[in-house]
């Protein structure tokens, strides 16, 4: 059975121009080694909601994307946070991450991210929903939006517990599918 959780689809990479970033990468290249209370580049956060809004373009021009980041962004590779992206009603988190930097381009990727809360909240409306017995689902981490990703979660019924798996199968469009299966 597939389930749909609210969310969004993944973006390809980005990449984002800072002038901080070049500027201290300028100075770091010309002197030789940086000064100990040098300050890491970064990119900023409203450059960096920027450049989120821009991955997930309005339908038209009464669609309203708002992106809110947690803050300022480190110009280093791995780096990574989370932004909640809202599309007119539709809101989701997203975790931002810094995939490679060179000269003065930083390049950012982002994936959805379905809290561990909301798959477990579908998969037991999805087994009451086909009259299994559950008194509780817990996942133990989030599901991010990529096909393929899995997450193995302990369904209890009222007597024993056993694993489903949840696995990513579609991104369409604001919406992440996933199927799940009982665990071997």
């Amino acid at each position: 059975m597939t389930v749909s959780a609210f969310s969004w689809r993944a973006a390809a990479r980005r990449p984002v121009s800072t002038a901080a970033a070049t500027a201290l990468l300028a100075t770091l290249s010309a002197c030789g080694e940086p000064p100990e209370d040098a300050a890491a580049p970064s990119i900023s956060q409203s450059e960096l909601e920027s450049q989120v809004a821009g991955m997930y373009p309005a339908k038209d021009d009464t669609t309203t994307v708002r992106v809110t980041c947690e803050g300022e962004l480190p110009a280093t590779r791995g780096a990574a946070e989370e932004c909640r992206v809202q599309v007119d009603r539709q809101r989701a988190t997203v975790r931002v991450s810094v995939t490679e930097v060179v000269a003065e381009e930083v390049r950012i990727d982002s994936v959805l991210v379905v809290s561990a809360d909301r798959v477990a909240q579908e998969l037991l409306e999805a087994l009451t929903g086909e009259e299994f017995v559950v008194d509780e689902v817990v996942c133990p981490d989030e599901l991010l939006g990529r096909v393929g990703e899995q997450l193995t979660c302990t369904v209890t019924p009222n007597t024993g517990s056993g694993k489903v798996i949840a696995t990513v199968t579609k991104i369409r469009g604001l919406r992440v599918d996933f199927d799940y299966a009982v665990a071997p």
